[in-house]
């Protein structure tokens, strides 16, 4: 039918163009019913969209302007629809997949697949529901006791181990599945324990009221465990008995006011009283305390010094009194039953003399022979003599030692320094060198001298330093650029050291000169984008690029200098800036910026078409925000209106009216900035539109 339709009108468009004296004969023709199913729409018929089912009339004009006209009905048919769910298990669906109409599904979801129908039907619209099924675990756990005999197997060990692992399929959807069975045999204890328990405790309850032990024997308990299992205990029973002691405390006068404690009783008197306390079995012990009072004592001394024993020391309960001349003193002191007593000392000093000598000697005349004795070191000896009235007298000796010095130390210079010359004495070597004096005591000297001769130091160094980081600081010196230098410096011993620097300059990499790619874009997709790459003296660590909001960078070759862009498609009229800049480790170059803009989806649609003489028709806009410049022309270009819009949203339209145009074809061209969109359009007059 549709071929038919399109026969038909083809011969009559053929007679309205070609025969113009029958096309003003011709009336408006029936050209019969199209059907066609709502997925292929708009059904397109000479150049024209058709949307929706209805009554279609088109007029078409012929060589001589004469009209001719016609009229079709659209009937449009609903694309079948049903969903389909299949599924495959789910360790086998991301590896082999499930088919469906001539594809293959890795991911459970829903996915909306077309099938062809056969002949003139309308294809139908399938939802795949795609199922992951699960493969299901178990576990299955038995317990048993040891030496349980259980079809025909006797447990006698302990422990849990894996007896068996069985697959099975499942019902729902044929699908693996494991059970894993554990057994576990619990123990059986035998064990013996010692219970002592007091004798005024008897009664003894145990094990949860199974048993009552009244005396001392061996016994047998059963019992179960926590895993059910039977369980013997043999307990050893204890009747442990108290104990009891007797005690005897002196305690002073003042504490008995006090109130003396003894265990959990305090006492106040002299007396004797039983006391009870818990033994270290646990059980009750009854102690006998005896409470005597004790008693406190009072001394008077009187001693005699003499003057060359002094200072005499007095011990006292608070620390050791020193006295240096005759008096009074008082000392408290405790006695062994803990009480106070006090002792009064009278101190008197008898008068001595003392004669003072002083000698100087050296080591070597040791030991020194004075009043009989022999002196081994130097210092202050005390000999005492007695006087008429018993005290010694006393003979000072200051007795001086002059050492026979045995000095060390050590001398470290530079070998620009020799020959080094120490006390008169010449030295060229690294080592121990000794020499001997006489001291101003006139006792024999020995010095030893360690000389340490160290070397002056030449070494070459080499740096790299980053072209903004000069001046460059090298040994408390500036250095302006790079090049060779000298560096005199001191070594940690003082030498001289002579340092030859070689500085290299790494620089900043220059700004890459140009981004190459497109400026204009009006389809989405991925678009490159590259730079050449910046000499530099030293390699470029990186390029680092960025794009305008929306877009992405999809990927960046090894080398950076070039990069793949993906712009979307609801990018719509857009603008924007992709930029680049090299760095390394001593910084970044300057931006190399490319502008690009993007007219994506940009487009216009005119209607009605055809439309009526002095009426108006309706332009609507989508993404085209901006500057439109509006433009009606003939077919010889003529222009009929012009008009300038600023269209402020991504949907908009206006409308313009037709006024006295002529029957006829005629242009719509919309201009922006950056693109034209020229579209076609019929005028009819309006006694035409209303046969």
């Amino acid at each position: 039918m549709k071929k038919f339709l399109h026969h038909l009108l083809g011969i009559t468009l053929f007679a309205a163009f070609f025969c113009p004296q029958a096309s003003v004969q011709a009336q408006m023709k029936d050209l019969g019913s199209v059907t066609v199913c709502k997925a292929k729409l708009p059904y397109v018929y000479d150049g024209r969209n058709y949307f929706v089912a209805d009554r279609y009339e088109v007029r078409l004009k012929g060589s001589n302007n004469q009209d001719s006209g016609y009229f079709f009905y659209l009937n449009v048919v609903n694309n079948p629809k049903k969903s389909v769910r299949i599924g495959a298990c789910e360790d086998v669906l991301p590896t082999q997949g499930v088919k469906y109409n001539g594809k293959t599904y890795y991911k459970p979801g829903a996915y909306v697949d077309t099938v062809r129908a056969k002949g003139g039907a309308c294809d139908t619209v399938v939802t795949v529901l795609v199922d992951s099924y699960t493969t299901y675990k178990d576990t299955i756990r038995k317990n048993y006791c040891y030496g349980d005999k259980v079809d025909g197997i006797t447990y006698n060990w302990t422990g849990t181990r894996l007896t068996s692992t069985v697959k099975y399929k499942t019902y729902a959807c044929q699908c693996d599945s494991i059970v894993y069975t554990y057994v576990t045999v619990n123990p059986v204890y035998n064990s013996s324990r010692s219970i002592s328990v007091c004798e005024n405790a008897l009664p003894y309850l145990w094990a949860e009221g199974q048993k009552y032990l009244f005396s001392t024997k061996n016994d047998t308990v059963r019992y179960f465990s926590r895993y059910g299992c039977d369980s013997i205990f043999t307990i050893s029973f204890t009747v442990t008995p108290s104990f009891s002691s007797s005690d005897y405390q002196v305690v002073c006068p003042d504490d008995l006011k006090k109130g003396y404690k003894y265990g959990n009783k305090v006492f106040y008197k002299a007396e004797i009283d039983n006391v009870t306390f818990k033994a270290k079995n646990g059980c009750d012990s009854v102690v006998t305390v005896k409470i005597s009072e004790g008693k406190t004592y009072e001394e008077y001394w009187n001693k005699e010094v003499c003057s060359n024993t002094l200072p005499y020391y007095f011990p006292t309960e608070n620390g050791i009194h020193v006295h240096t001349s005759p008096g009074l003193d008082t000392a408290r002191f405790t006695t062994k039953n803990g009480c106070d007593s006090l002792i009064y000392l009278r101190l008197t000093v008898a008068q001595a003399k003392q004669v003072d000598i002083k000698d100087d000697i050296c080591d070597k005349d040791l030991p020194y022979r004075f009043a009989g004795k022999d002196i081994l070191n130097g210092g202050e000896y005390k000999f005492n003599y007695p006087t008429g009235k018993g005290c010694d007298s006393i003979i000072v000796l200051n007795l001086t030692v002059n050492q026979s010095y045995v000095i060390d130390t050590n001398i470290t210079i530079c070998s620009d320094m020799l020959p080094f010359v120490f006390q008169g004495d010449t030295m060229n070597e690294n080592g121990l060198h000794t020499l001997s004096y006489k001291t101003v005591n006139a006792c024999d000297s020995i010095i030893r001298v360690h000389l340490t001769i160290h070397n002056t130091a030449k070494e070459a160094v080499e740096v790299t330093v980053c072209e903004n980081a000069f001046p460059y600081s090298f040994a408390g010196q500036s250095f302006p650029t790079d090049g060779y230098y000298t560096v005199n410096l001191k070594t940690i011993h003082g030498c001289d050291s002579i340092i030859a620097l070689h500085i290299h300059k790494r620089l900043i990499p220059q700004a890459p000169a140009e981004i190459f790619g497109p400026d204009k874009i009006g389809k989405e997709g991925d678009y490159v984008y590259y730079i050449n790459q910046v000499d530099s003296f030293y390699p470029i660590t990186q390029y680092e690029w960025s794009v305008p909001d929306g877009c992405t960078i999809k990927k960046t070759n090894r080398e950076g200098d070039s990069i793949w862009v993906t712009i979307p498609d609801n990018m719509g009229l857009n603008e924007g800036d992709i930029t680049v800049y090299a760095y390394n480790e001593c910084g970044r170059s300057a931006t190399t910026t490319k502008h690009i803009k993007t007219y994506i989806k940009c487009t216009i649609r005119v209607y009605p078409n055809p439309v009526i003489t002095k009426g108006e028709v309706t332009i609507e806009f989508n993404d085209m925000v901006g500057k439109n410049i509006v433009r009606i022309t003939d077919a010889t270009g003529r222009i009929l209106h012009q008009e300038e819009f600023d269209i402020k949203l991504t949907h908009e339209e206006i409308k313009l009216p037709i006024g006295d145009f002529a029957s006829g074809e005629y242009f719509v061209r919309v201009q922006t900035k950056e693109m034209a969109i020229l579209k076609k359009i019929v005028v009819l007059k309006e006694a035409a539109a209303t046969k």
